[in-house]
């Protein structure tokens, strides 16, 4: 069993989009045991290739949600031991992570991080990048934007989501495709009994926090399907066309 947590918050006068992450221990950090999927049925998934000052590279995922503006997860730009922004690059249109020429990489002029992001517990765990250039359709094919959910859109009890993710497998970020799994929704109250169970010592979600804010959004998945490190940022999306949440999993 596996939780995903997502929070939805309104930014910049557009519908943003928060994440929580807990730590992953394993080595396999990518949508694990999903289905390897075709960016052309999901033409909106951005990768982000972040590389820190001694070199080492990470890779998050994010979402076109215009022709100038992506979205992706707060931790995924933010350097917490220079308390600095880490170099990015994001590539649109990319196939398979292994194979540089099938994407095309693309360029931005500013980050604009939640003010209020909190790193120790991922708070307001939201950027939008903004390109130097607006995306030129016939340049970056499949490449198109993802609907926004509104801020009044409710789930479904026990709606399915799906979530799609460039994750990688070692330092070396080999054998990584865009993936895709298939969650259910809990309710915040079933969610916090589960966190409760796997995080006793830690109170669940964070010290002193007693239920999750009306946010937030909870998945399950009972099929050892899940998401870790590298798929964070990517879109969490209903059947009815909706980007509700960059994403990561406890």
């Amino acid at each position: 069993m596996d939780i995903v947590i997502n929070t939805c918050i309104l930014l910049f006068e557009i519908l943003l989009l928060q994440v929580i992450a807990g730590a992953i221990q394993d080595d396999s950090q990518r949508i694990y045991q999903g289905d390897e999927t075709n960016i052309i049925y999901f033409p909106w998934a951005v990768r982000l290739i972040m590389t820190s000052e001694d070199s080492v590279r990470y890779s998050c995922t994010a979402s076109l949600i215009t022709r100038n503006h992506v979205i992706t997860a707060g931790h995924c730009v933010y350097d917490q031991i220079r308390n600095s922004l880490y170099p990015v690059n994001l590539t649109i249109g990319q196939i398979g992570s292994t194979n540089a020429d099938e994407g095309r990489v693309i360029t931005f002029d500013e980050v604009y991080l939640h003010p209020e992001f909190n790193y120790s517990f991922l708070l307001n765990d939201v950027a939008v990048l903004k390109t130097k250039k607006p995306v030129r359709w016939h340049l970056f094919s499949p490449a198109s934007t993802i609907c926004i959910a509104s801020k009044d859109y409710l789930i479904r009890k026990n709606e399915e989501l799906t979530s799609i993710g460039w994750g990688f497998h070692g330092p070396n970020m080999t054998d990584s495709l865009l993936r895709t799994t298939v969650s259910r929704y809990i309710t915040n109250e079933q969610c916090l009994d589960k966190l409760l169970q796997l995080y006793p010592d830690e109170g669940g979600f964070a010290p002193g926090q007693e239920e999750l804010p009306d946010s937030y959004v909870c998945l399950n998945n009972d099929h050892g399907q899940q998401l870790c490190e590298g798929d964070s940022g990517g879109a969490v999306m209903t059947e009815r066309g909706f980007l509700l949440c960059p994403n990561t999993c406890w």
